[in-house]
């Protein structure tokens, strides 16, 4: 369900915003939907959330450490 949103802005920051607009192909209205859905984040994108529940690997270093886990074998170095 789409609602009517009013904003007050500079007039020059308008007019570029518009030009920018004309230029992709897409409505200002659509822009600012899209840049206030970065903002707020979105239960839609699949990776929206990724962190929120980690694997449990067994070591205390594995974010530092992390490419010595992935690229070397078990020997010490």
């Amino acid at each position: 369900m789409k609602e009517k949103l009013t904003l007050t802005i500079d007039k020059q920051t308008k007019e570029r915003a518009k030009s920018f607009a004309r230029r992709e192909g897409v409505s200002l209205s659509k822009i600012v939907e899209s840049y206030l859905e970065t903002l707020s984040g979105t239960d839609e994108d699949p990776l929206y959330g990724l962190g929120e529940n980690p694997a449990t690997v067994g070591v205390s270093d594995a974010s530092e450490e992390h490419d010595r886990y992935l690229y070397r074998s078990s020997e010490s170095d």
